[in-house]
């Protein structure tokens, strides 16, 4: 509609491991939910929101950061994560031609209790960013890109990263 869009997805997966002596199957799933609403004069502006929560689906959030599925050597049994992962951007237009996006996202990960040699797996990661970005003519974006990331491991070690990108982009 005029106001924005709205959007719904979800996943049901089988994950299966034979590994000789070892053989067993879990169910993954996922649900996630999007919004993009539109506001200011003309509807210049949007504020874009993104959730997504679900288990053994790391392959599907945050480019692998989980896995989908890990092995308990002790009972054989196939145990997944849970995942929740939050976006939210907004974006304005400063003037034609001119427009900025300021952004945060988090992902979390919740390992079953009891499983071992998980220190150096990922927990949680968290980033923010912001950028500006000129259309001089109708096919040429120029861009900057001010980000700053977090990252945690299950055994407390972490570690951060500050990024500046420039970019350049004509679409024909």
């Amino acid at each position: 509609g005029g106001w924005g869009e709205v959007s719904a997805a979800g996943i049901l997966r089988q994950l299966s491991v034979k590994n000789g002596a070892q053989s067993d199957q879990a169910a993954g799933w996922g649900i996630s939910a999007a919004a993009k609403l539109l506001f200011g004069a003309d509807k210049q502006h949007d504020l874009r929101l993104m959730a997504t929560y679900g288990r053994g689906i790391g392959r599907y959030v945050g480019l692998n950061f989980a896995a989908d599925a890990l092995l308990d050597p002790l009972t054989g049994k196939l145990e997944t994560p849970g995942i929740f992962a939050g976006l939210a951007a907004a974006r304005f237009t400063i003037v034609p031609g001119l427009r900025t996006t300021v952004m945060g996202g988090y992902l979390n990960v919740d390992y079953p209790d009891g499983l071992a040699g998980l220190s150096g797996f990922n927990k949680r990661a968290w980033s923010a960013a912001a950028n500006l970005f000129y259309s001089p003519v109708k096919a040429l974006d120029l861009g900057v890109e001010l980000r700053h990331g977090e990252r945690q491991l299950v055994d407390g070690s972490s570690g951060s990263l500050d990024r500046l990108e420039f970019a350049a982009k004509y679409s024909f």
